[in-house]
Order: structure tokens, then sequence, then C-alpha cells
């Protein structure tokens, strides 16, 4: 969950852990994959309805990325559609400073994602460079359909 929804929660807590049965929820995250069973045995375990509630907001934000999207279409399904709606239409602001870290964030991933993607390339090409040759032979046995392909790699 991007911190958009996360913040989108954050400014209905009081709200969520007030009004909303947990167990009405669950079964629908689970379905669509945000919860897993283990997730649900911790909110069940909680005593109290406001206790289930916090632990599955506490829950949430560390699943899919579609998570605030699929748990607003259960609340909806499950009659909660006024709380659904408050929780989209809330309006997030990020203080500049939360922005910029946001941004930092998401800057040394791609970073961090574009470093590997090199180092693979990196060492493709260096094998690549070593390839004199390359044959490749494929049989074809049609009544039973079958294939076989065959590839020889001569390097220096």
């Amino acid at each position: 969950m991007d911190h958009t929804g996360i913040e989108k929660l954050r400014a209905n807590y009081v709200e969520l852990v007030k009004n909303l049965n947990s167990e009405d929820v669950t079964d629908y995250l689970y379905q669509e994959r945000v919860l897993t069973q283990e997730d649900i045995d911790l909110i069940m375990a909680e005593k109290t309805r406001a206790q289930k509630a916090r632990k599955l907001l506490a829950i949430i934000p560390s699943k899919t990325k579609d998570g605030l999207e699929k748990f607003l279409q259960a609340l909806k399904d499950e009659g909660y559609q006024e709380m659904a709606s408050r929780i989209e239409h809330t309006k997030v602001e990020l203080a500049e400073e939360e922005t910029q870290i946001v941004e930092d964030t998401l800057l040394n991933q791609v970073k961090s994602h574009l470093q590997v993607q090199s180092g693979v390339v990196d060492a493709i090409r260096a094998e690549l460079e070593e390839v004199k040759y390359i044959h490749i032979y494929i049989l074809w046995y049609a009544p039973g359909r079958m294939i076989m392909l065959f590839v020889h790699v001569q390097t220096t």
C-alpha cells in the first residue's frame, strides 16, 4: 500500500476502530489474497472487536499495493458504504519533508533495481564476448510430435 493509502486509513482510524467489525471483511480480503490465514488467525485471536479492528488496520498496510482498494470494496460489500466513501474521499496532504522522503525512497529502490540489472547485463555481455560460435540443432519427429533442441556453444 502506498503512503497515501496509509494516511487515508490513519485519518479515519478512530471511526474504523469504533465501528468496524473485522469479521465482516476478513473473508473477502482472504479471497482477494490481501490476507493470509495466519493474518486472520492473528486478528481473530484478539479479544475485543476494537482490538480486532486495530490488528486488521495494522496488517493491511503491509500487504499488496492494491490492498486499500480491496479493503474499500470489502467495506462496500459488507454494508459499510458510507465509511468506504469517507476513506476514498479523504484528502491527504503530505508535508514537504514527507513527500521528499517518499520520493527519495522510491528513487533509491529504482537505483538499486537498476544496479542489479546492470550487473546482470554486464555478466551476460562478458559471457557473450567469450563465445566463438553457437550451433543449434533441432530434431523434429512428427508422429509423436517430439521436438529436441540441442545447443552447442564454443567459447574462446
